[in-house]
């Protein structure tokens, strides 16, 4: 982990977080996708779960997403 966090510069599973949050934001951006398929093609375990990431990273819902608010999410990985 420590090799990993001096590389990446966090830790595995916020990297994995933030690549599962990037996938998602791109299938919402470029598909009509139900907002389920979306979660379980982005590696989340329901679209609860998709939405309360997506807020937290994003600062914005899937649906403002969807209708091309710009995201903060980081690009790190």
């Amino acid at each position: 982990m420590r090799l990993f966090h001096a590389v990446h510069g966090t830790t595995p599973y916020a990297f994995l977080q933030a690549k599962r949050a990037r996938v998602a934001r791109r299938l919402l951006e470029t598909s009509d996708a139900g907002l389920d398929q979306i979660a379980a093609e982005a590696g989340f375990d329901n679209r609860v779960t998709l939405f309360r990431h997506l807020q937290r990273v994003a600062g914005c819902s899937g649906r403002a997403l969807r209708k091309g608010a710009p995201a903060r999410i980081e690009q790190s990985a």
